[in-house]
């Protein structure tokens, strides 16, 4: 007993740990973004494109990948506390979804179906219409989770709930309103939305949907840690 190395505090440090680098990477891009959009500087030593928050290969896609990874692995220690099997093979579905998520902030997947949704468009709120297949695929494969869910406490499943439709209001939401600005850009050469750059409007709505995005990541996080460390408490009384 003595050789326990995971406690419940242990997966407690888990959304505090990413909270706080998810606020540092934010309060980084913000502030790039206002000396680019306020003093026009807009590489600051070369510093700047590494937290840009629509670009690849950087700080933030890093820590969006490694924050759906942490939870994948929360979702396996919670399998391993489960009591039904059922409600352990559901919680291992949920890390591969989590880390197939990961893969897809890493590598962009869903943005292979941007062209086909373009041409199926009818409004500009669908120019970056990725979700119009993306989002009832990943519904539908929810569906059967649905007892599953029902049979959580109900802490744990208002906290997923919450983090799923904060983290959709962020992807899907926001971004719809992003690829109405992107599509006033690229079709008409708009060069203000509203009385404002379009340029400065598009990059400040991609920084709510990334904020919304970290935050839904973070709310998932605590949730499952919270789950993880009263169910440790339970069946593992001595890693309380």
């Amino acid at each position: 007993m003595n050789g326990v190395l995971l406690t419940a505090d242990s997966f407690a440090r888990v959304p505090r740990v990413y909270g706080i680098a998810a606020l540092a990477v934010l309060s980084i891009s913000t502030g790039f973004f206002i000396l680019e959009h306020t003093f026009g500087h807009n590489q600051v030593l070369g510093l700047a494109p590494l937290f840009d928050l629509n670009g690849e290969r950087t700080f933030p896609t890093m820590l969006a990948f490694i924050g759906f990874c942490s939870i994948s692995l929360l979702a396996l220690a919670a399998a391993q506390c489960s009591d039904l099997p059922a409600d352990s093979v559901a919680w291992r579905a949920i890390a591969v979804l989590g880390l197939w998520l990961g893969l897809d902030e890493a590598l962009s997947f869903h943005e292979q179906f941007l062209e086909t949704a373009r041409s199926i468009a009818v409004h500009p709120v669908m120019y970056y219409g990725w979700y119009l297949f993306y989002v009832p695929v990943v519904g539908v494969m929810l569906l059967p989770f649905v007892p599953f869910f029902r049979r959580l406490p109900r802490a744990t499943t208002a906290g997923l709930v919450l983090a799923g439709l904060v983290f959709i209001g962020g992807a899907v939401g926001v971004e719809a309103f992003g690829g109405y600005v992107a599509y006033q850009r690229h079709y008409f050469q708009a060069q203000e939305i509203a009385g404002l750059p379009v340029r400065a409007v598009y990059e400040f709505e991609v920084l709510v949907e990334e904020c919304m995005e970290f935050a839904g990541v973070w709310l998932a996080l605590r949730a499952l840690a919270r789950h993880v460390a009263s169910r440790l408490d339970r069946v593992y009384p001595w890693a309380a």
